[in-house]
């Protein structure tokens, strides 16, 4: 036979029964920062320009816990690889992989969001001729696609 105390629930009961179903209910529906999808840009002899380049394992070490996805040019092209992500990372210094430049623009206009290690953001392209990587002449093209705006 059941005792009234626990037939009858305290409003103190009932009050943290509630708290724990609405912070259950936010930890299934938001998903912690630990899980979030951090694409990071890395191509070899993929130049840096105007920074000193980075090197991949402090790049690891960096984002511990975030499980990072390097990704090369071809991955970073197609549109799966930035799919879901919460982060691009490009560590290139000013260098912008052209290639790879309308998946980065629609992923950006989907909402995402880009992290540029070093120079100036945008600034130099770098396309891919007979696997090669050449840089062209600095300019704000890519930049002014975002509305970026340098000063000197």
């Amino acid at each position: 036979m059941m005792s009234p105390l626990q037939a009858h629930p305290t409003r103190s009961t009932l009050r943290r029964s509630g708290h724990l179903a609405v912070f259950a209910l936010l930890a299934a529906l938001l998903p912690p920062p630990l899980f979030a999808k951090v694409v990071v840009f890395w191509q070899a002899d993929f130049p840096t320009v105007a920074s000193q380049p980075v090197e991949r394992i402090a790049l690891t070490g960096a984002l511990d816990g975030l499980d990072p996805q390097f990704a090369d040019l071809a991955s970073l092209k197609g549109a799966a690889t930035l799919s879901g992500a919460d982060l691009l990372i490009l560590p290139y210094g000013s260098a912008v992989p052209t290639d790879a430049w309308p998946s980065i623009v629609q992923y950006l206009r989907g909402g995402g969001n880009l992290l540029i290690l070093g120079g100036q953001p945008l600034r130099v392209p770098v396309t891919s001729v007979n696997g090669r990587f050449v840089a062209s002449r600095p300019q704000g093209s890519y930049s002014r696609v975002l509305d970026f705006h340098h000063t000197y």
